[in-house]
């Protein structure tokens, strides 16, 4: 018999691409969001730098416990119509009306219009954390080898890479396709809302079969939850990936949350994001058709570190010839293919430490697991927006001026491609210490399949 590591994924391209509908519809909404959030703060809601860094930065604590509640609710509570397509479906309707009023400019002062701005972000990724640890378990319930959830991730990657090139094309005209910012704002918002609620209801009829209903509950109920001490104990598997994740992904927000100054200031030109997102486009989805070979022939810790070591080195190029334009898109491309076989690794990982806590600790604790990694990344959100946020304030950007100073226009790259690579570097230390290798779990899926 083959170790479960290798071979081809028996699920069908329906399942697997129909689970992947899922990452093009929020696709729109993290664009959005990592992308022109902040800049919406400062240039358009017109609120102070300082106070949109706190803000901007203490949310995201918000976002943190609403993701624990989230995975916590999801493995103690079956509904009658399943435990995880609810949540999946009430989630995304939840994140699109309260996203839609996010980006509505109310007339308010700025006290008014920095409360309104915390209440509907935390309602919002209250809605989208319901929606996204859901979304994550259901991979487990429907995988059952890595080769399944190395298959159901590429899915979602290419799914949400073709958002990212329509996010591209469409994202810079139609902010900017209205006598009034912020009416394209409300506009763009109120659209990929609805994208994000089809995707989910797609999602949600293909994953049916696997996500049984009342019968499943009735039984379940008998069971006891997942308790305080079992979630301690399902903690240290997923500790070394996860905590790897935090500065990869702190990286990717800073890069994201200061890119709209750095095309707008320091180059002049706002269409040159659009043009940068295409890169990443056409970057990431090549990218995802060499994931499955090295997959197959190197372990996920090797792909993580090496990916993130070169991702490294390709922004810290970015910067050296951000006066030579082709260069420049050259060095963002390479950057954005080494981001996917790293970022790729993330689920299986994740998944692996389900199932070792299943089957070697007999700990039933997908949701909990899940929200973990999903409140984890929102601070490594935080890492990320703090680290834009001082680095604002250090080279006095100040969104109310006309024209900002020599200092502020040479430090926004510095802090743009400097701090990126520095955060990319850092993430591969805790990786250093993930011990789920490839013999480990092939022994596990021996062993269940005994």
């Amino acid at each position: 018999m083959k170790p479960a590591s290798e071979g081809k994924s028996d699920l069908s391209r329906r399942t697997v691409y129909g689970y992947g509908l899922g990452e093009f519809g929020y696709s729109f909404y993290l664009n959005l969001i990592s992308s022109y959030l902040m800049f919406y703060m400062t240039d358009v809601l017109l609120l102070p730098t300082k106070l949109t860094g706190i803000l901007y930065s203490a949310v995201q604590w918000v976002e943190a416990a609403t993701a624990l509640a989230a995975g916590i609710l999801i493995d103690n509570l079956f509904t009658s119509k399943g435990r995880y397509r609810p949540w999946i479906l009430r989630g995304s309707v939840i994140c699109a009306l309260s996203t839609a009023l996010l980006f509505t400019r109310l007339p308010l002062g700025a006290a008014g219009t920095a409360t309104v701005f915390v209440v509907l972000y935390t309602i919002s990724y209250a809605g989208y954390n319901l929606m996204f640890v859901a979304y994550r378990a259901i991979m487990g319930a429907i995988g059952k080898t890595p080769s399944d959830t190395v298959a159901l991730t590429i899915s979602g990657t290419q799914l949400s890479t073709l958002a990212s090139l329509a996010f591209g094309q469409i994202g810079v005209r139609l902010l900017h396709g209205f006598s009034r910012i912020e009416t394209g704002y409300t506009v763009s918002a109120g659209l990929y809302g609805l994208i994000l609620v089809i995707a989910m209801a797609a999602v949600c009829a293909v994953t049916k079969p696997y996500d049984p209903g009342r019968a499943e509950a009735k039984k379940a109920e008998k069971a006891p939850g997942v308790s305080p001490k079992l979630m301690l104990r399902a903690l240290p598997p997923i500790l070394p990936c996860a905590f790897g994740f935090i500065f990869s992904i702190g990286a990717s927000t800073l890069l994201f949350s200061m890119l709209a100054y750095y095309f707008n200031w320091v180059i002049g030109d706002s269409a040159g994001m659009s043009t940068l997102i295409t890169v990443m486009t056409v970057a990431r989805l090549a990218a995802t058709f060499v994931v499955t070979p090295l997959s197959r022939r190197f372990e996920k810790r090797t792909i993580f570190i090496s990916s993130m070591l070169l991702s490294a080195v390709c922004i810290t190029l970015a910067y050296v010839f951000r006066e030579n334009r082709v260069l420049f898109y050259i060095a963002m491309g390479l950057y954005f293919f080494c981001l996917v076989p790293a970022g790729a690794m993330l689920m299986p990982c994740i998944s692996d430490s389900v199932d070792y806590n299943l089957y070697r600790k007999g700990i039933q604790a997908r949701g909990f697991l899940y929200a973990v990694a999903s409140t984890l990344s929102y601070v490594a959100q935080f890492v990320g927006a703090m680290a834009a946020s001082a680095g604002m304030v250090l080279i006095r950007y100040e969104s109310a001026l006309p024209v900002q100073s020599a200092e502020t226009l040479s430090g926004i790259p510095k802090i743009t491609f400097l701090g990126t690579a520095v955060l990319s570097a850092l993430s591969i230390l805790p990786m250093l210490f993930h011990r789920l290798n490839r013999d480990v779990m092939d022994s596990i899926y021996r062993e269940k399949s005994l």
